[in-house]
């Protein structure tokens, strides 16, 4: 085979850059267009005052797929709150939900926790850079990486831990029921030996372990069952009565289904309480809503002003706060701050437009996020882009 000239590889390497080059422009030409494309399509958007019947058809779409679930939506606009329910809280002839009805809310839960430290450092209680080393007590043994975990690192996502831990049976991970064998034990024997750690403060990485450190620190720290301490200090200010991790007697307990249609276990939080914990109704997440897009007109105003301020940078345009996602969209002005959750039979979302005063919750007891569904975030992200601009009537 002849062999290839010098002159000729130049060529063919540039020629390969300049392919590259046009591709890249071709692609970043069209991100832009799309983006301006999408801004002038919102900006032409006019009140067409039927906000309602937008939702009343999303919700029949979602349903369409899922006959099996209950959907409950609230929306708040212009200091205007309205709810709306479709399904029924089971399939045995139970009655449809309502603003009382008890639904999971997996990782939403991780607001009342950041909210719940927040209310704990502003009193004096604890420090933002209080330590993993500084709570637990002396016999129990940590490695090094993670003994200077502080509580905001865990917070924020930046602790280096993992979703789930390295010494949870790979055979529960994917249950209906994933943390009801993993106690305080397991927790402290992964301290001791990490095997799936990264640097603390390095990088963000979503973990649902790291509230549940938190949650676990925070019932350290007190000295209080953690279902307790976020009652005294974050529920009850906001009137949250109906919010629980142990539904006890009450019987409007919504059931959860999975992707299949199937009644799916309750999820047990157990030491993962922190992160997947909480119950919630309608009624009760609209309290949280409301004063958080009003901050001055709730008790907890700087509590919930703070936990709302960017602490982390990931993803882009993603940040973080304490407990909350913050996203600005392509429409260049919405200011969304949210979290979503899911359970083996729920799915959970709240957020609101601090730009606009208008937000939105959005529960069903339907566990097809653990499928990799997530079309409610979809939906409630689009129902919020639409109440900056459409009335409900």
């Amino acid at each position: 085979m002849e062999e290839r000239k010098p002159q000729d590889m130049l060529t063919v390497i540039l020629k390969t850059a300049s392919g590259v080059a046009i591709l890249l422009a071709l692609l970043f030409c069209g991100i832009f267009g799309y983006i301006a494309y999408t801004k002038s399509k919102y900006h032409r958007l006019t009140d067409t005052h039927d906000l309602k019947e937008r939702i009343g058809g999303y919700a029949a779409d979602y349903l369409k797929k899922r006959p099996h679930a209950a959907l409950a939506i609230g929306v708040i606009q212009s200091n205007r709150t309205e709810t709306f329910f479709y399904g029924n809280l089971s399939s045995s002839n139970s009655p449809p939900a309502n603003a009382d009805s008890l639904f999971e809310l997996g990782t939403v839960t991780q607001v009342l926790t950041a909210l719940t430290a927040q209310k704990l450092v502003a009193s004096g209680k604890l420090k933002w850079s209080t330590t993993v080393r500084d709570i637990l007590p002396a016999e129990v043994e940590l490695a090094p990486v993670f003994s200077e975990i502080t509580l905001e690192q865990l917070a924020t996502h930046r602790s280096g831990l993992p979703s789930v831990p390295g010494n949870m049976p790979a055979e529960l991970i994917d249950q209906s029921n994933p943390f009801k064998d993993y106690d305080r034990e397991d927790l402290h024997n992964y301290l001791a030996n990490p095997e799936d750690a990264d640097v603390p403060g390095k990088s963000v990485v979503i973990s649902r372990l790291g509230y549940a450190l938190l949650g676990h620190l925070l019932e350290k720290s007190t000295g209080k069952p953690f279902e307790t301490l976020v009652s005294e200090e974050i529920l009850a200010p906001l009137d949250m009565t109906n919010t629980v991790m142990n539904v006890g007697s009450r019987t409007n307990v919504a059931v959860g289904h999975a992707a299949t249609g199937e009644p799916a276990p309750s999820w047990d939080g157990g030491v993962f309480s922190g992160a997947v914990g909480f119950r919630s109704t309608m009624g009760d997440l609209l309290k949280l809503l409301a004063a958080n897009i009003e901050p001055g007109e709730s008790s907890l105003g700087e509590v919930l002003k703070e936990c709302q301020q960017v602490k982390a940078v990931a993803f882009g345009r993603r940040q973080f706060g304490y407990g909350w996602v913050l996203t600005s969209t392509l429409q260049g002005e919405l200011d969304f701050v949210w979290l979503s959750g899911g359970t083996g039979g729920f799915v959970s979302f709240i957020g609101f437009d601090r730009s606009h005063g208008t937000g939105i919750v959005m529960l069903a007891n339907s566990g097809i996020a653990m499928n990799g569904d997530f079309y409610l975030d979809t939906l409630a992200m689009e129902i919020l882009k639409l109440a900056a601009k459409i009335s409900l009537d």
